[in-house]
């Protein structure tokens, strides 16, 4: 390992340092929860123990029957603003805002309501971090990192700098995103904090530098901006309107919820946008602008939550078909589970893509207030507008949906009729068996009545009426047998 220590250590440290004068700070996190038909009573318990509904926040008061009104709209998608959060320690000057218990290291939380479709309302919660919070990644990409060797069934691996900085960068990150979900999930209790789908709330970041821009080509191959993947050019997309800002879609397939992220030069970020009236600082004003994010982020976690029902459907459907049949016992006890739990997804499941497909097909609609981004390079197999591809997938993936849920149907009826049809053999079966038994039960309390009636007549020694006697039971067995 000296050459590691000596030689390559020192230049890979070096060169996946940020500048001095840099900064790398992550302003905010939007995290997601979604309340479908059957978790929507839940939101409105939610409210209730935070103590919101008593509360008087002059235009927000109402927004419960506004939501309650949403969601029985047909043919509109609608928002609605649901103020700022507080912790109740906080003694900043704030106006009308709400109080609760925020998480250590959050400043305020902006929340709001999506209602794209009228059984689905999305909770959108904006998570602004204190300086400490907010300057989180500076530790882990400052710091310096030893070469180690790490033992596994086939040898040693060589743990090298930059691999060790990206582990702690990402730990970091998921910490920043496990702080949002957590307070999520303690304080509304929606689809993702059930165990309905396998997916964590979804998150989008949103992360800034002071001196370098991401995303250009004159970066070397080993520096901190592939730390903090915001190199590669792959999967990313700009919108004209947000000038300096680029959105990037996390593929990790090791990642346990869904990501997007934001990035720019803080100071080249809607650096021709009049928006001195939004705030003291440049990002200050930036995180507030980008409120009229709502729209297209939520727009994105619709496209998201399409792929976890597909998942959750085509999982029941696989279940279903690793039954086995020949215990039928086992099998009607697994299959009234999953029948349980298709009815259960039904619920949410069927509104949604019904009412999804009308709001892909009305173009008006669904591009209402979202902001189209365009690839940030050409090539030829990536449609050029984001959200335009997204929604004719949404479309496909849709009927993919629907027909995956009329073959879950058709196998679970297919299989309830095999059991059905297992059972009734079986039955049969049992009922035979249980007639032969009764039949030969007959002739053993028969011989024992004649036994003991031969053996009252012989104790009067009358003979020829116990030959009499004889006869008959030998012709009733005879005939029993027949």
């Amino acid at each position: 390992m000296e050459y590691f220590h000596n030689e390559k250590d020192p230049k890979d440290n070096l060169e996946t340092t940020p500048p001095s004068d840099e900064k790398i700070r992550i302003p905010c996190i939007w995290a997601f929860e979604v309340f479908p038909p059957e978790y929507i009573g839940n939101f409105y318990e939610s409210i209730d123990k935070l103590g919101w509904l008593d509360e008087k926040i002059d235009s927000l008061d109402d927004f419960q029957d506004t939501l309650l009104e949403m969601r029985h709209r047909v043919g509109e998608s609608g928002w609605l603003n649901l103020g700022v959060i507080v912790d109740k320690s906080d003694k900043r000057h704030w106006i009308n805002p709400r109080k609760g218990n925020l998480p250590k290291g959050v400043s305020y939380i902006r929340a709001s309501i999506f209602q794209a479709i009228p059984s689905t309302t999305m909770l959108i919660c904006q998570f602004n971090f204190e300086d400490d919070l907010a300057n989180i990644l500076e530790e882990p990409l400052r710091k310096s990192y030893k070469t180690y060797t790490k033992k596994h069934k086939r040898g040693y691996s060589i743990i090298g700098v930059e691999h060790q900085k990206k582990d702690a960068v990402d730990l970091n990150k998921e910490y920043l995103n496990s702080i949002c979900s957590t307070w999520l999930k303690e304080n509304f209790a929606g689809l993702y904090a059930s165990d309905t789908i396998k997916d964590e709330h979804p998150v989008c970041m949103f992360l800034t530098l002071e001196k370098d821009t991401p995303f250009v080509h004159n970066q070397s191959l080993h520096n901190y901006m592939s730390i903090l993947d915001i190199k590669s050019r792959w999967e990313v997309w700009i919108n004209d309107k947000l000038e300096g800002l680029y959105l990037q879609f996390k593929k990790d397939k090791n990642a346990i919820r869904r990501s997007l992220l934001l990035t720019g030069n803080i100071h080249h970020i809607l650096q021709n946008e009049d928006i001195e009236h939004y705030g003291e600082t440049k990002e200050a004003r930036v995180v507030n602008y980008f409120q009229s994010l709502d729209d297209t982020l939520g727009t994105w976690v619709l496209s998201e939550l399409l792929d976890s029902y597909i998942y959750k459907i085509t999982d029941l459907r696989d279940l279903y078909g690793k039954m086995d049949m020949n215990n039928l016992r086992q099998s009607i006890k697994t299959m009234t589970n999953l029948d349980h739990e298709v009815l259960k997804s039904q619920k949410n499941i069927i509104p949604f893509i019904i009412e999804l497909k009308n709001y892909c097909n009305d173009t008006g609609i669904y591009m209402h207030n979202i902001y189209e981004f365009k690839y940030l390079r050409e090539n030829p197999f990536i449609m050029d507008n984001l959200f335009s591809s997204m929604r004719e997938s949404m479309i496909h993936r849709i009927d993919l949906l629907i027909e995956n849920e009329k073959i879950l149907k058709e196998t679970a009826n297919a299989i309830r009729q095999i059991s059905v049809t297992i059972s009734s053999d079986n039955v049969a079966e049992t009922n035979i068996r249980l007639q032969n038994s009764m039949r030969r039960m007959t002739i053993v309390m028969l011989i024992l009545t004649v036994i003991s009636t031969c053996a009252t007549i012989i104790s009067i020694r009358d003979a020829e009426p116990i030959q009499s006697m004889i006869t008959q039971v030998t012709t009733l067995y005879h005939n029993i047998q027949k």
